[in-house]
């Protein structure tokens, strides 16, 4: 990252989607951390650091992510696309949110509670007919006609005051989400 802090000959539309990237990238670690810490455990997929260095992160480092990355969209690399990385940003906040309101559920003790505990879903995600079945008896519940804020919940994440880098990835959020269109992320193969 050292030998990539000069700027001079990367362009201003070069550094935009470079910014865009990087900071998508680490919104989808975050949604993704959120969404499965409390099912998996705190420690679960690697991700702590990466979460508590996004909760904490300042507007400097942001941009050398944003030049790191510009830096290496000019070389032959593997990098998504920014457009995949958008299309991954906005799904993992959808499954985030729908995560999350399954977890104020389980803890807020709703009749649905005993169908969405951390073993059971930790069983879905596994098991593709699992999770169908869970979709459906959840589709069946008063949880299918709410709608989801996302402003609300990036607050929340954000505890007493809203990080930088939070503030950063909450840039986008839709105003509102509909239970169908969170649902519509969970027709990806299950993970293994």
């Amino acid at each position: 990252m050292s030998a990539t802090s000069t700027i001079e000959d990367l362009g201003d539309e070069e550094i935009a989607i470079a910014r865009d990237d990087a900071r998508k990238a680490m919104k989808i670690a975050h949604c993704f951390y959120e969404a499965t810490a409390w099912i998996y455990g705190r420690g679960s997929f690697g991700l702590r650091i990466t979460q508590a260095m996004i909760k904490s992160l300042q507007l400097t480092l942001i941009m050398s992510g944003a030049v790191g990355i510009a830096r290496l969209r000019r070389r032959p690399n593997r990098l998504l696309s920014s457009d995949e990385i958008a299309t991954l940003a906005g799904e993992a906040e959808r499954v985030w949110l729908m995560s999350m309101r399954l977890r104020e559920a389980y803890e807020g003790g709703d009749e649905i509670a005993k169908s969405i505990n951390p073993e059971r879903l930790r069983k879905h995600l596994m098991d593709s007919d699992s999770r169908k079945n869970l979709l459906e008896e959840l589709a069946s519940h008063e949880l299918a006609e709410l709608e989801f804020r996302p402003w609300d919940q990036w607050r929340k994440s954000a505890g007493k005051m809203m990080s930088p880098g939070l503030l950063a990835m909450s840039i986008g959020a839709p105003k509102t989400l509909a239970f169908d269109s969170v649902l519509a992320n969970t027709s990806a193969p299950a993970i293994r």
